[in-house]
């Protein structure tokens, strides 16, 4: 029996905060359990990065796994696209940037599936010499639709999404539309070396996902499928993905 391929996870960070007693004062770091599951009931072994690793240690970590998810979280920091902060509203998690490019360069030296989520996007985006809206409602010349979670910070809204036909992702959600949840005030803006556009959003065109041009399981979607785990969409995509990483593993374990 083959064994399960290993999935490597970002996570977001909490600062420590004196004014907040729960769960601690203390930093930490955590990921919301859907992630997990997904990437479980899909098949995969999820396994988490820590934000505290050295670059070296993250390559090591990567050669014993079999795929990268970029999950969601903190905003990326402009330095990394050539800019700096002119919105005012940013919240960086530095030592998450640093990983997590780390992470992407050696997952590409390997030819490793990705697959990234939200921010998830945006990082692959820019580690590919792209660049970013700062935040949508400030820098599109033409208001866009409402992106971010919603007025009910316990629901995330949902909108549709137009997805090319003749992509990798087209193929694997079986539609030309879908629609998806939402929770963003950031958006891939120039477009990254290797990767092309395979979906926007239906009313303002911001961009909803991008694919390799290799042909690699190279996929980032802006939207959060996990919320809506038990949809079609979602099941699709993340068996795809965690097929992609079981084929990866057993490559690397045929002989020569």
């Amino acid at each position: 029996m083959t064994q399960p391929p290993i999935i490597l996870l970002t996570q977001r960070g909490k600062p420590a905060d004196q004014t907040r007693r729960h769960p601690t004062p203390y930093p930490y770091e955590w990921s919301p359990s859907a992630f997990a599951t997904v990437v479980c009931r899909a098949g995969g072994v999820p396994v988490f990065l820590s934000n505290e690793s050295r670059p070296e240690s993250v390559r090591h970590l990567i050669s014993r796994c079999d795929g990268l998810f970029l999950t969601g979280g903190e905003d990326m920091a402009p330095e990394y696209y050539g800019e700096s902060d002119v919105v005012g509203n940013l919240t960086i998690n530095a030592s998450r940037d640093v990983v997590e490019m780390a992470a992407i360069s050696a997952a590409d030296e390997m030819g490793m599936p990705i697959l990234g989520v939200c921010r998830g996007v945006q990082v692959l985006n820019v580690a590919r010499g792209g660049t970013l809206y700062q935040d949508l409602d400030q820098q599109l010349a033409e208001k866009p639709r409402d992106h971010s979670r919603g007025p009910d910070g316990f629901y995330v809204q949902t909108h549709d999404v137009e997805v090319s036909t003749d992509c990798r992702l087209g193929n694997v959600l079986a539609r030309a539309r879908a629609q998806v949840a939402t929770s963003h005030h950031q958006a891939v803006k120039d477009i990254g070396r290797g990767l092309k556009v395979v979906a926007r959003s239906s009313e303002d065109g911001v961009i909803e996902a991008v694919e390799e041009t290799s042909g690699r399981f190279v996929v980032g979607v802006q939207w959060h499928p996990e919320v809506r785990a038990h949809d079609e969409e979602t099941i699709r995509l993340f068996d795809a993905f965690v097929e992609a990483c079981r084929q990866f593993a057993a490559a690397r374990l045929s002989p020569v």
